[in-house]
């Protein structure tokens, strides 16, 4: 998994279909926190290539403020991405 502020990319053989809605559940290495939050498939890889294997690209909808503070945190401030499994 790759996340960001804005969302995750997570490996997967069986992505879903772009514009699926449905709930992300998902807790950090350090943290004593579950995210629970909405995500959205805004795209999919369906093959490995050069670039990664296949997957799917999730935006987070809906964030609370709290799970804002503590993804920045995780993150660091400086930090756009970060791979977390």
């Amino acid at each position: 998994m790759s996340l960001s502020m804005g969302g995750l990319y997570v490996k997967t053989a069986q992505p879903l279909e772009v514009g699926s809605l449905f709930r992300v559940d998902f807790n950090l290495p350090g943290f004593d926190h579950l995210f629970k939050m909405r995500g959205k498939v805004i795209w999919i890889k369906v093959i490995e290539d050069v670039d990664g294997p296949p997957g799917m690209g999730i935006k987070f909808l809906d964030v609370p403020e709290s799970d804002k503070r503590t993804l920045l945190q995780y993150l660091g401030a400086s930090q756009v991405t970060q791979q977390v499994f």
